[in-house]
C-alpha cells in the first residue's frame, strides 16, 4: 500500500504543492513588484547624476536558432524597453531555416542602430556562436539572453547601480524565475551571495550573468568543446580569477527564464548531453584549482553534484570531543555506532565529562579508557557547553576537531571522510553535516541567521528546511548539494585545530550554552574562511535528549542576555545573512517568500 501511495499519489501531491506554491509567488509579485514603473524612474534619476565618463555600456549577447519567432520578438522587446538606454544587442543568427526570423532580424538592426547583427551560413552551435557575438561587443560589461527569455524592464538599471555601488565589480549575477507554457511566472531562484561551494556543485549563478567584457576575452570566451554547460564552465574559469569583492549579487528577479519543449528550463532530459558536458567542465576546473579528487557523482537532474575529495596520506588524525553529563544510553549509543560504521582510519575520542555522578556511567567510563583511542576529560562546573569544549580542545592531539553531541548516531561509513575532506581545504573553516531527526525529518541543513520564528523572540539563527524530509528537493534543490553556509551547528561541527584557536574558541563568558557555535562560526567567516555545509555526511540527531528546556527563569534571562550579546555583535550580518536572500522568510524555517522581503 505504501508503495502504490507514492507510485500514485506522491507525484499529484508534489504537484498539487507546486500548483498553490506559484500561486502564492504571483500573489507575492502582485503585491511587491507593482512598483515596477515607480523603480526604474527611481533608478533612471539617481543614474542621471553620476559622472558620464563613468557610464558603462551592456553588450548583450543573443545567439538565434530557431526559435518561435513570437518568442524572439518578446525577449528583444524586453531589452528595447529596458530604462537604461547605454546598451547594444549583438544578434547572431546560427544558421535559422525560418526565413521569417531572417527579415525580422534584418529589418531590426536597419531601424535600430544599438543592434548588431551577424548571420551564420551554417550551424555552429551556441558557444561558438556566442562567442561571434562577443566579438562584436565594444561594451565594458557583456551580459548573456537567450533567444526566448525575458529580461525585467529595470535589468540593465539596475545592474549599473550596483556597478556605481561597487564600481570594481568584474561578475554580476541575479535571481531569475521561470515563464510556464501559459505565459505565467513561476519558480522564483532566490540565490545567496557569493558561494564557492555552491557553483562547484551546480550553476546556481546561471542567469542573468553579467561579466566585465576583457574578462572574458582574456578568457578566450565560451568553450565550445563543453557544448551544453559553456556557461557554467565559463562562470567558474572567470570566478577563479576574482576576489569575492569583486563578484557581485543582486537579490532582485531580473530574468525570466522560459519553459519550452526543448529547454533545459523545462528538464535536463531535454539536453541529454549537458550531463556529459558538465562531468567534464568539473573536472577542469577541480584540475585548475589542484584539489585532488576520489570520484565525482551526479546526484540529481539539472546538473548538481558531488565531488568526494581525497585525504592526504596519512589522513590527520581528528579528535572527537563528546560533551556528556550522566548519559550513559545516550553515550553509549553515540560511541557503538562510531565505531561500528566508520570507516575513516585515524580518530580519537575525548569524552568531555561534566560532573557525571552516575555510577554505572563511571564504570562505563572506566571500561572506554581502556581503548587506545579514547579519553575521558574532566570539565568540572555549572554547564557551559562553549568552556567544556575549550577545555577539551586543549587536550586534543588531532589537527582536525570534531565536536559532537552525545545524542548523535553514525548511520553511514564515509561521513568522517566526507567533512574531514572538506575541513583541510585551506580556504574553509567549519564544516556541518545533514542531521536528521530519527523519523527521517531534517534537524540541521545549514544554520540562516537573523530567523525569528512567527513569535519573532529570537532573531540570531534558526535551522533552514527543519523538519523537510532528508530528501526533499526545495529552494532550487540546495539542501542536496554541498554549499556554504555562514553557519553550522556544534552538534556536529568539524575544523582544524589551528583555525579554532585562531579565532579564539567558543566564547565562554557571554555565550555559555546558546549560539556559541554561530557566534564561532561568524568569527571563521569574518577572518575569511568559508564554512562549509554537505549533505553527504549524514547522521542522526537525538535532539536536546540530553539536556532539560530552557524554562526556568534564570535559564530565561541567560537566553535573552545570549540574544542580546549577538544581535549586539553581529546585528549587521544577523540581518543580512549571505548565504541566504532578502527575499525569503526570516519568520520560519521552510525556504518560504519573505512578506514583505527586506
Amino acid at each position: 500500500m505504501k508503495f502504490l501511495f507514492y507510485f500514485f499519489y506522491y507525484p499529484l501531491l508534489r504537484q498539487l504543492r507546486n500548483h498553490f506554491k506559484n500561486q502564492a509567488y504571483r500573489r507575492w509579485i502582485a503585491c511587491y513588484e507593482s512598483r515596477e514603473d515607480a523603480r526604474k524612474q527611481e533608478l533612471l534619476g539617481t543614474l542621471a547624476t553620476i559622472d558620464p565618463v563613468s557610464v558603462p555600456t551592456i553588450s548583450l549577447l543573443l545567439p538565434v536558432c530557431n526559435p518561435p519567432l513570437r518568442f524572439l520578438k518578446e525577449a528583444i522587446h524586453s531589452v528595447e524597453q529596458q530604462g537604461w538606454p547605454h546598451w547594444e544587442l549583438c544578434i547572431v543568427d546560427d544558421g535559422s531555416s525560418d526565413r521569417s526570423i531572417i527579415e525580422y532580424l534584418t529589418d531590426l538592426s536597419t531601424h535600430e542602430p544599438r543592434v548588431k547583427l551577424l548571420f551564420h551560413k551554417e550551424q555552429g552551435g551556441i558557444a561558438s556562436t556566442t562567442n561571434d557575438a562577443l566579438a562584436l561587443a565594444s561594451g565594458t560589461f557583456v551580459a548573456f539572453l537567450d533567444h526566448d527569455d525575458l529580461l525585467a524592464p529595470t535589468a540593465l538599471a539596475e545592474v549599473v547601480m550596483a556597478l556605481v555601488q561597487e564600481p570594481e565589480a568584474s561578475f554580476l549575477y541575479t535571481d531569475e524565475d521561470k515563464i510556464d507554457t501559459r505565459g505565467r511566472r513561476c519558480d522564483p531562484l532566490f540565490k545567496p551571495d557569493w558561494n564557492p561551494n555552491l557553483l562547484t556543485s551546480l550553476n546556481y549563478c546561471c542567469h542573468l550573468s553579467v561579466l566585465r567584457r576583457s574578462l572574458v576575452l582574456d578568457l578566450g570566451g565560451l568553450d565550445s568543446r563543453v557544448e551544453g554547460a559553456q556557461d557554467w564552465d565559463l562562470l567558474l574559469r572567470a570566478t577563479e580569477q576574482l576576489t569575492p569583492s569583486q563578484i557581485v549579487h543582486i537579490p532582485k528577479v531580473l530574468y525570466h527564464w522560459r519553459i519550452s519543449y526543448h529547454s533545459t528550463a523545462r528538464s535536463i532530459k531535454a539536453k541529454p548531453h549537458v550531463t556529459e558536458a558538465s562531468r567534464r567542465v568539473l573536472e577542469n576546473h577541480l584540475r585548475r584549482q589542484e584539489r585532488a579528487f576520489l570520484k565525482m557523482e551526479h546526484v540529481h537532474l539539472g546538473g548538481h553534484w558531488h565531488v568526494k575529495y581525497a585525504l592526504p596520506s596519512p589522513a590527520p588524525l581528528v579528535s572527537m570531543i563528546i560533551p556528556n553529563r550522566d548519559q550513559i544510553k545516550l553515550l553509549q549509543s553515540c560511541l557503538e555506532s562510531i565505531e561500528a560504521k566508520t570507516d575513516y582510519p585515524c580518530y580519537e575520542i575525548l569524552i568531555a565529562d561534566n560532573d557525571s555522578q552516575d555510577g554505572a556511567l563511571l564504570a562505563y567510563y572506566r571500561k572506554q579508557e581502556a581503548k587506545k583511542n579514547v579519553r575521558v576529560i574532566k570539565t568540572p562546573g555549572p554547564f557551559n557547553y562553549s568552556s567544556i569544549n575549550n577545555r577539551a580542545v586543549r587536550e586534543a592531539r588531532g589537527e582536525i576537531l570534531l565536536l559532537l553531541n552525545n545524542d548523535i548516531e553514525v548511520t553511514h561509513s564515509s561521513w568522517l571522510h566526507e567533512m574531514v575532506s572538506h575541513a583541510i581545504r585551506p580556504e574553509v573553516g567549519a564544516v556541518g553535516a545533514l542531521l536528521l531527526y530519527p523519523d527521517g525529518r531534517i534537524q540541521h541543513a545549514g544554520v540562516v541567521l537573523g530567523i525569528a520564528g512567527p513569535m519573532k523572540i529570537n532573531g540570531v539563527a534558526g535551522h533552514v528546511g527543519k523538519y523537510f524530509k532528508g530528501d526533499e528537493a526545495i529552494a532550487g534543490n540546495r539542501m542536496k548539494v554541498v554549499q556554504n553556509f555562514s553557519a553550522v551547528t556544534g552538534a556536529c561541527l568539524a575544523v582544524r585545530k589551528k583555525l579554532y584557536e585562531e579565532v579564539g574558541g567558543m566564547d565562554e563568558r557571554d555565550l555559555p550554552v546558546a549560539f556559541n557555535d554561530v557566534d564561532f562560526c561568524l568569527k571563521l567567516h569574518m577572518a575569511g574562511y568559508f564554512n562549509v555545509w554537505t549533505p553527504f555526511a549524514r547522521l542522526l540527531h537525538h535532539e536536546s535528549q540530553s539536556r532539560k528546556s530552557d524554562t526556568t527563569p534564570a535559564k530565561k534571562k541567560r537566553f535573552r542576555s545570549e540574544i542580546e550579546t549577538m544581535r549586539t555583535r553581529w546585528g549587521w550580518l544577523l540581518d543580512h545573512d549571505p548565504a541566504y536572500n532578502p527575499n525569503l522568510t526570516l519568520e520560519h524555517e521552510n525556504w518560504g517568500l519573505a512578506w514583505p522581503p527586506r
